[in-house]
This record gives C-alpha cells, structure tokens and sequence, in this order.
C-alpha cells in the first residue's frame, strides 16, 4: 500500500502553482492513501487567505487528505527530530505526526516542499521525494 504523509508544505505548492507542483501532484495522485496533521487544515487556510484565494477552492486540496490527532504526548518523536536538527514548530510537528504513525520510518513517504524538513524526514529514515 502506497501511503503518503502530506506536509502543508507540499500542498500549498499545488494551491499557488509553484514550480514543483506538478511533481507533488502526481505524487498524490498515485498514493493509496495521504495522511497529515489537523494542523493542515489552518495552515492551508491561512495562506488561502493571506493570498486572497477562496477558502473553498483551498479546501478542495484538504479534502482527501486524513488528518490525524495523536492522543499522546509527542515528546520521544521532538527528541529524536532535535537530535538530528532544528526545524520550525509546525514543521517537527508534521514529523513528530509522521513518526507517531510509523515510529521505524519505513512505511510512509513523506512529501514536503521544506529543504530543512525534509532533510530532516531523510535522516530519520523516511523516503522523501
């Protein structure tokens, strides 16, 4: 099964037609399933309407996305991210997500347009595009 954990990121690229969107379009396309963080949902809404993009139309690129809250604290997960290298708040937050869902790091592939965070995702062995 070809499961994808979706940083905001990435989405943001498709909603604005940045240069890579074409790339991280047919990534989702061809995953079986795109997970992320309910963060998504304010962070792709926030930048619609920074951009004066309709909130419906950015919603459309969060609809097949399922949002996942953990019930547990994600302290192991920042431990293991800060270990590697510091990233901004919400992006250890779509890893710490990422790694709460596969703690080895070999079933998801994670998509993010973040140089840092996706060096980031590499080291703690995710498949990154």
């Amino acid at each position: 099964m070809n499961v994808l954990y979706c940083d905001s990121s990435a989405i943001v690229c498709l909603l604005l037609e940045e240069e890579a969107h074409a790339t991280y379009r047919q990534y989702l396309k061809k995953a079986d399933e795109i997970i992320s963080s309910n963060l998504i949902e304010a962070e792709i809404l926030a930048v619609a309407t920074r951009e004066k993009i309709n909130p419906s139309k950015a919603s459309l690129f969060i609809e097949p996305i399922t949002m996942i809250t953990p019930d547990r604290s994600l302290a192991l997960e920042y431990q293991q991210i800060f270990k590697i290298d510091y990233c901004r708040g919400a992006d250890a937050y779509h890893l710490a997500c990422a790694l709460y869902l596969d703690p080895r790091a070999k079933e998801l592939l994670f998509l993010t347009a973040d140089q840092r965070q996706k060096k980031i995702a590499h080291k703690l062995g995710f498949q990154t595009i």
